[in-house]
Formats: structure tokens, sequence, C-alpha cells
């Protein structure tokens, strides 16, 4: 027979007893005997004791948080009477009234030009400016007039007095609205780097083109900022005359890109730098040129003849 299933033994190590029967039982403690040592008890203070510290402690705090004096006061003096007259309804209507229109009207009233700047703030990714070049700058010119304000307004599917929102950003007085009025921080931003282009380059497509060396028409974030450093935009001497927000590379990745990435593709093409030139005539002829190069390709760059040359 195998080991573990001989009699007195099993698997675990421990004995039984052949045939099922129990193992005998073993042998009894044995209890302590009258001179053994017992676990000492916790020392018990006497009743007197534990009374004489209550009633020491009730007279400390008696002594010096007098109690009493909560109920010499009158109800008039703690206001309950005026309190409950309110709670039950005792109140006239008039004064109620009266009463509940001053605390509305002492709240301070949601302005409209804050709910619309929620509004762009949510669209944009938490950027006044980037809402403003992806909904409301489409043609970028820079301006809003009414009429363009509402159509945009209308897109966002935006549910507020127009009028009175028009009027808070500042529209009524110049019968224009720009991105200074909602973000002034970006606005600079992006003025500073257009007045750059045109005074290192002549202009922002001058600059696309000089970094733009692969001729692909288009500029990732990091070729973006090699090309501007290449072309000195982090010189030492330039950067009094900054603005907030472009003081290096990682500053121009965060705060700049992201306007002129206006469709948030990861890279810019010149057409999306087309609003910084400031030249209206020669803006209109570089829209038309990138016009007829998405339309036919580089070799339609050049301006065609007009009908009186030909």
């Amino acid at each position: 027979a195998p080991r573990h299933a001989r009699a007195g033994s099993s698997r675990c190590g421990t004995t039984r007893a052949p045939h099922g029967r129990a193992p005998p039982p073993g042998p009894e403690p044995r209890l302590r005997g009258p001179g053994a040592r017992r676990p000492p008890q916790a020392a018990r203070l006497p009743h007197q004791s534990l009374q004489w510290r209550f009633q020491t402690f009730v007279g400390d705090m008696a002594e010096h948080h007098p109690i009493s004096a909560l109920f010499s006061q009158s109800r008039e003096s703690l206001g309950l009477e005026d309190r409950r007259e309110r709670f039950e309804g005792k109140e006239d209507y008039s004064s109620m009234r009266g009463r509940l229109r001053k605390k509305v009207e002492a709240r301070p009233a949601p302005k409209e030009s804050d709910r619309f700047l929620k509004l762009m703030r949510d669209r944009g990714g938490g950027n006044v400016a980037l809402a403003w070049r992806r909904y409301f700058d489409a043609d970028g010119d820079g301006e809003l007039t009414f009429r363009e304000f509402c159509e945009a307004l209308t897109q966002l599917r935006y549910k507020g007095d127009v009028t009175a929102l028009w009027s808070e950003l500042g529209g009524g007085e110049s019968n224009t609205l720009t991105l200074g009025a909602l973000d002034p921080e970006h606005a600079a931003i992006l003025d500073y780097f257009g007045a750059w282009c045109a005074a290192t380059n002549g202009g922002p497509l001058e600059v696309f083109k000089e970094i733009d060396d692969d001729e692909s028409d288009s500029l990732t974030a990091d070729e973006f900022a090699a090309g501007l450093r290449g072309l000195g935009f982090f010189d030492a001497e330039s950067l009094t005359e900054k603005p907030v927000g472009l003081e290096d590379e990682a500053a121009v990745l965060r705060n700049l890109f992201p306007l002129l990435d206006q469709n948030g593709h990861g890279c810019i093409t010149a057409s999306q730098l087309l609003f910084l030139e400031k030249d209206t005539p020669k803006k209109a002829q570089l829209s038309r040129q990138l016009a007829r190069i998405a339309a036919h390709g580089a070799a339609a760059a050049p301006e065609p003849l007009s009908n009186s040359a030909q």
C-alpha cells in the first residue's frame, strides 16, 4: 500500500487512528498553582477622585466660558422673533416682495460678453484668438462688420442678445470689431510677427518661401521654429521689443504657431499667412496667385496679362 495510506499516517503528516477511529485525547493542560504569578491588573482610581475631577472640569468651564450668558439674552436681541416671523409667513406680502426685489437687484447681472468669451474659449481650446481665426475672420482682413459678426454667431449657434453683445465688445463705437477687443495679448503677438515679416523679408509670404526650402508648400512646427531661428527671429537684440509669449522657440510654438495653423492640421501653408499682409493691393494680388496655384499648379502662379495688353 502507498505510504500515505498506511494506518496511523496521513498526507499532512499528522497521525490518525486506523479504521476511522479518532485518536485518543491528549493530556489536559495543567492549571496554575496558588503561588503562580498572575498578570497585573490596571490600577483603578477611587470613585471620589473621578467625581472630584469632573466637578473641577465643570467649574473651570463655567468660569472661562459662561454658558449662562447665552440664556440671559432676550429673543429680540438674538433676532429670533424676526426669523420666526419670516419662517412662519407672518411677514406681509408687500414687505416680502420688496425685500426679495432688493436682494435680486443686488446681484451682479451677467454680461453678454462673458457668455460670448466663454463660448470662444470652448471653441478655441481655451484660446479666444484661435476661435476668432477659425470662425470669425474668414476673409483675413482682421475686422468684422456687424453683418459678418451676426453670420459668424449664427454658425456658432449663439443664443443671446446680439445687439447688447456688439455694444459691450465696442463694435458700436467704430462699427467694426477686431481681435484686439477680444484678446489683446494674442492680437499683439500676431501684429508683431506680421511687422517682423515685413521688415525682414518684405512680407509673410516671402518669409514662408524662405523657410520652405524643400518646396513642400507647408511648414511643420519644427520647420517653422528652425526657419525663424535661421532668420534671426530669436536674436537677443530684439527680445525687448517682443510681446510676452515670443521669448523662445517653445513659447512661439505654444502661442504663435496654433494661430497660424488655422485648421489645426499641424502644419501651416502660405494662404494661412496671407492675413498678416498689410498692403491691400499686394494682398489681393497674392490671393489671386494662390488661387491659381491651387487650381492649376505652380506653373500658373504668374499674373496673366490683361485683355488690352494681349
